[in-house]
């Protein structure tokens, strides 16, 4: 369990890290829209639990899954953005 726990807490970082600004935006409503996680303060957010590596153990793999949704939202626009900019260019 106490790796599982870590692993989860280096894959929030990691996960935050890979994200533009419109990103981690987005990702951060998920959090506050997400029920049961009871938490309204996007502040408290970043600097507790993605900064500071203390998200509640039990919401640490949705905010896992929830940050994986939100990078692969990211890549898909950046890949349409940039076959667009080749459709044009052509």
């Amino acid at each position: 369990m106490e790796n599982q726990y870590k692993k989860n807490k280096e894959a929030i970082k990691s996960l935050w890290d890979k994200m533009l600004p419109g990103t981690r935006r987005g990702a951060l409503n998920a959090i506050l829209n997400e029920d049961g996680f009871n938490v309204n303060d996007v502040i408290y957010i970043k600097q507790t639990w993605i900064w500071g590596g203390r998200t509640p153990e039990k919401h640490q793999a949705k905010v896992v899954e929830i940050f994986q949704n939100a990078l692969k939202i990211q890549s898909k626009n950046a890949i349409e953005l940039l076959n667009k900019s080749e459709n044009q260019s052509a």
